[in-house]
Formats: C-alpha cells, structure tokens, sequence
C-alpha cells in the first residue's frame, strides 16, 4: 500500500499493490516528481524484481517488470535516479564471480550492467547515490564464509569511464559489516570506536 500522510498524521491511500506487483520497497522521489521503487515479485525466493514508476495521484506504471539484467543475478539491492536521469542499482548475485553488479537502466526501461564485482569474500554491494563530482559511492559488504566474516568496504564507481575505486577497507577492529536499517532500507557502514 502506498499512502499519503497530512500534517495532521491522517492517512490518504492513494495506491494499493496486487499480489502480481509483488512487495515494494526503496521508495525515492524521483526529480519527476514521481515515485520509483523495487518490487520484489517472489520474496520467499530472493527475486527477481522489478522497478516501478507511481505517481502522486496513484498511477502505477512498470519501467521493468522482472529483474535479472544482463549478466546480474538475484533481485536489486539499491535503486537511485542520478543526475543523467538514468536509473543506478546494485544486484547481490551475477558477474563472473557471482559477487553482485552494478547495473543502470533508463527511463524508457533499457537496461546495462556496467560493473561486476569480483570476490564475495571483500564485498556485496548494497547501497549506491551520487555526490556532487558525478560519481557515484556505495557500500559491499563481505560474506560470512568459512567461519569469519569477509571485510566491507567503501567505493567509487565512474558511470561514464566504468572505473571503479576503493575507497577505504574496513579492518575488524572498525567494524566489518554494514547495518541494516530494517528491510528495504539503506544500508550504512558501522564503524566501532
């Protein structure tokens, strides 16, 4: 259900999803002035998603019905429109390693992966938004395997030359794993002091 709430705290509901819409979730505003999200069409199963546009008077509409893209895997993780007014997210499985994309697809719903991470061990990705110098940052986290957790970590992404940067590792005395906000929310990095 997708609802409106006054000043006054008073609900309006302006749009209610089918069983065959699947379970939304990373709602942002676009620069439209419209909404756009993941829908989750099988959750007990990981995937795959969609994403869809909304509207402030409640008209639904897909840019994607079903996820995976090209060379992803698994349903999106992130979603997030940046300034080209392209569509940027991250997908937890695909690549050749199976250690997750980043994917972009348009308004008018072509799809691309532009990156695929290499190694589980060193970091999923999650979230991902655009600074103000055009590239765009984000947080993997590392998989719990063989008995330790793997290391997360900060980076950058460059959506027009395709390079990718690590930013900063994360050791285990800072912390080794993102924290999770509740489902369908961002992700943050959790550093200990």
């Amino acid at each position: 259900m997708f609802s409106r709430l006054d000043y006054q705290g008073v609900p309006t509901t302006l749009y209610t999803f089918s069983s065959g819409q699947g379970t939304p979730y990373a709602f942002f505003l676009g620069m439209s002035g419209d909404f756009y999200g993941l829908s989750e069409l099988n959750p007990e199963g990981g995937g795959p998603a969609g994403i869809f546009r909304l509207t402030p008077s409640g008209t639904f509409s897909w840019i994607i019905p079903t996820m995976p893209l090209p060379g992803a895997s698994g349903f999106g993780v992130s979603l997030m429109e940046a300034a080209d007014g392209n569509f940027y997210g991250t997908t937890p499985g695909g690549g050749g390693s199976n250690a997750g994309t980043i994917y972009v697809v348009t308004p008018s719903g072509s799809r691309e992966t532009l990156y695929e991470f290499s190694d589980r061990q060193t970091g999923i990705p999650e979230t991902l938004l655009q600074a103000s110098d055009g590239m765009l940052y984000g947080t993997a986290r590392g998989e719990y395997n063989t008995g330790f957790h793997g290391y997360s970590r900060v980076f950058r992404f460059d959506p027009s030359t395709r390079a990718f940067q690590t930013i900063y590792s994360f050791k285990s005395f800072q912390g080794r794993m993102p924290l999770r906000n509740g489902p369908g929310q961002r992700w943050q990095i959790l550093r200990r002091v």
